[in-house]
């Protein structure tokens, strides 16, 4: 189905995933989505986030006769229609869904041409949704997102004269509604942060909600990441000068108040400045803060150049007991030869080996022929086996049809891989079950079959491994070993 013709369906899917899917008008982006930090993005994801495939709304207008909406009944009608939209996608009913997708664009847009203070009301019902997350509330909740953001452009617009005033209060009350419920502040938040709405005016708003997370532990990430944007916007415009944001974050590095806490930290560390970055790496070092690190490896991973990034993963890593798959899979996006580099590095003495999975975890994830050599080498001699499990799941996920078959067929070859006693082999299955997702069924069969005349493969797993043959692949990708 083509990524323009699921209007209806990504509506729900981006209020699940805590986004919003925004159909801009002619000026305007859509808000970036909000994703886990340890897992790639799901194709569905990224269909919903594509800023290419954005169609404005002029596009959808409908003739100039059509009679003026009721906003609470439009909004029904397009709850159902997202509803619609998503059962008939997941039944790979395209035509259907193209054209309820039609539909609901066209009604979109008469709202939003129609219904001049939609955005207001959006922001009302938003309150009254509480902390509901059914599938028809969670969909309303999708919708009433984009009425937010068309009310956002469209305030942004006026105030580019200078004049901010209906902006400004557009945006007090937007942070207002972020209380008492946790659904409306992590919609709102994902509509504000890393946008440029937020300003001088809205300072005194964002540390009062600041002070809220004492209250209301579920507040940290949302105002974290508005402390950030908003510090970032004052920096930008020229209200903040950079020396004075960064000395405001040294002076809360260590405040109570976990949530000017932890924008401080990440400021300092995104700021590249090399002393700077030292001393928040070792602040966390000393605390030995596994939550912290894990959020300054993704922040590193995302802001900071390759080998600077790389150098903060290497001291952070330790902090951290499980994966670190996401800031991987950002440095292999970004500088995929200087993550290779360390790789090899650290593969040729036996160094750091939860980063080396780590590593050929993102290097697969990003499949050019030179990350695929890397990986299929990691495969072949890394001297852990833990590494050569993560090398296996991330070559049959990502790799060509033969490619992934010649690695079950090696990693079958390792008897370390597998096991002594098979204890290893549900990673074999796994395997097996990515290269069937990938649509390389015959290949996943031939080398299953194989793999069910072994007298060492457990009984559980050889209850999966049946029910991968018989039924096909039930759960998405594997990244790492369970």
């Amino acid at each position: 189905m083509r990524r323009s013709a699921i209007l209806a369906a990504a509506l729900v899917a981006a209020a699940a995933a805590g986004a919003v899917l925004a159909v801009a008008g002619r000026d305007g982006g859509t808000p970036p989505p909000v994703q886990a930090p340890d897992e790639p993005p799901s194709p569905a994801a990224l269909a919903v986030a594509s800023p290419a495939t954005r169609t404005p709304l002029a596009d959808a207008l409908p003739d100039a006769g059509e009679p003026l909406v009721d906003f609470d009944v439009a909004l029904e009608r397009l709850v159902d229609l997202a509803l619609r939209g998503m059962d008939e996608a997941a039944r790979g009913d395209s035509d259907a869904a193209q054209a309820t997708d039609a539909e609901a664009r066209a009604l979109l847009a008469r709202v939003v041409r129609d219904v001049p203070d939609h955005d207001a009301r959006a922001l009302f019902t938003l309150t009254g949704l509480g902390t509901a997350t059914d599938r028809r509330t969670e969909t309303c909740r999708g919708v009433l997102g984009h009425f937010l953001w068309s009310g956002l452009q469209r305030h942004e617009a006026a105030s580019r004269g200078g004049d901010r005033r209906r902006l400004d209060a557009f945006l007090a009350a937007m942070l207002g509604a972020m209380l008492p419920h946790e659904p409306a502040a992590r919609l709102i938040a994902a509509l504000l942060a890393d946008r440029p709405f937020l300003g001088v005016a809205q300072e005194q708003a964002v540390l009062g909600l600041a002070e809220q997370v004492i209250t209301y532990p579920w507040l940290l990430e949302p105002v974290r990441r508005l402390l950030l944007t908003l510090w970032a916007n004052l920096e930008r415009s020229g209200a903040r000068a950079r020396d004075q944001l960064e000395i405001l974050a040294l002076m809360l590095k260590d405040d109570a108040n976990p949530a000017r806490r932890a924008a401080a930290l990440d400021r300092l560390l995104a700021s590249g400045d090399p002393d700077l970055v030292d001393f928040v790496v070792h602040d966390v070092e000393a605390r030995r803060d596994a939550a912290r690190a894990r959020d300054l490896a993704g922040v590193a991973a995302a802001r900071l150049p390759g080998s600077e990034a790389l150098a903060v993963l290497r001291r952070l890593r330790p902090l951290v007991s499980d994966a670190l798959v996401g800031p991987a899979l950002d440095l292999a996006r970004r500088a995929p030869a200087e993550v290779r580099a360390t790789y090899e590095e650290l593969r040729a003495t036996d160094g750091e080996k939860a980063l080396r999975a780590d590593l050929v975890t993102g290097l697969g994830f990003h499949p050019s022929s030179e990350n695929l050599a890397a990986v299929q080498a990691a495969l072949a001699s890394d001297p852990d086996v833990e590494v050569r499990e993560r090398a296996l799941l991330a070559l049959t996920a990502n790799a060509a049809a033969a490619l992934g078959a010649r690695a079950v067929e090696t990693a079958l070859a390792d008897a370390e891989l597998c096991g002594a006693r098979g204890e290893r082999l549900g990673v074999i299955v796994a395997a097996l079950d990515n290269l069937a997702r990938a649509g390389e069924v015959d290949a996943a069969a031939r080398l299953g079959r194989g793999l069910l005349a072994r007298k060492d493969l457990p009984p559980a797993v050889r209850a999966d491994l049946e029910r991968l043959l018989a039924h096909g692949p039930e759960r998405p990708p594997m990244l790492r070993p369970r």
